[in-house]
């Protein structure tokens, strides 16, 4: 098998924002700073569609037409809310000694599902996947083909849900109450991408795998994330423990702007870098 390297390799985003140039600027700023070849095949000053539409329905053929150029793997990430703290080329080695056999998410941070917060999908999720294997789909890695088959059965389980068919395995195993409850907040929950995967998780699929060691990916929380001193010995448990991750995410850093952004020029553009391993 290949492996990922720059040639075979998308580094990418997607962006709907009024103001996709003020809203991309600090993801963009650390993509240029470590030389990674971020591109937005989708990007625009609407926001008239749904996270599914955007992130899945809409990059399906973008995502074959790059396989028939040659490309074999992607790495996403949410276009408001992540940030690089790692090269290109040490991103894809971590990636490459993970190895997962299907698409590497990251880790949610708060283990709650998002956006259909229900009990039994906790129960199940940890059945499969143990402690802290809640899916966020705020970045994620793999192969494209594997991408494109989980978002295929990632539109169909949304789908069904739609037009109010719970026969698909994903959504029949749940009891009354959770249908019931899944059905009224309908609306909403079709909007989501992370849904149909966290729903693909209740099943134990082999698409799913997640980076619970933060080797790669890391999503923290509203306090500031070590960085330059994450080598040292950090309890796990810890809010700001990132681990080796190179790539983070926090849904945090859109609603508090101002403060990350001076976070991410203090503390990663101004800053080098010792911790990168030498290739």
């Amino acid at each position: 098998m290949t492996k990922a390297i720059l040639d075979n390799t998308i580094f990418y985003s997607v962006a709907e924002y009024r103001n996709p140039n003020e809203i991309t600027k600090p993801l963009r700023r650390t993509a240029d700073h470590f030389g990674i070849p971020l591109i937005f095949p989708i990007y625009s000053g609407e926001r008239n569609r749904s996270h599914i539409d955007v992130k899945m329905s809409q990059m399906i053929p973008i995502l074959e037409q790059w396989l028939r150029v040659g490309k074999e793997y992607c790495i996403f990430v949410d276009a408001r809310d992540a940030v690089f703290v790692d090269t290109a080329e040490n991103i894809l080695h971590t990636y490459n000694a993970i190895a997962p056999t299907g698409v590497l998410f990251n880790a949610d941070k708060l283990g709650i599902p998002y956006p259909f917060k229900n009990s039994e999908v906790v129960s199940k999720i940890q059945q499969n996947y143990g402690i802290a294997g809640v899916v966020n789909s705020g970045a994620f890695a793999g192969r494209i083909n594997k991408v494109l088959e989980l978002f295929r059965q990632g539109i169909e389980i949304s789908r069904c849900l739609e037009r109010d068919d719970f026969s698909h395995p994903a959504l029949s195993h749940f009891d009354n109450a959770s249908l019931e409850a899944m059905r009224k907040d309908r609306g909403r929950i079709c909007l989501s991408d992370q849904f149909p995967i966290q729903m693909l998780q209740c099943l134990g699929s082999e698409l799913v795998h997640v980076d619970k060691n933060k080797s790669l990916l890391a999503i923290f929380d509203l306090c500031y994330p070590f960085v330059h001193h994450r080598q040292e010995e950090r309890a796990f448990g810890d809010c700001r423990y990132i681990g080796e991750a190179a790539i983070l995410h926090s849904p945090w850093m859109s609603k508090n702007v101002v403060a990350w952004r001076a976070w991410i020029e203090e503390c990663i553009l101004e800053t080098p870098h010792p911790f990168a391993p030498n290739l």
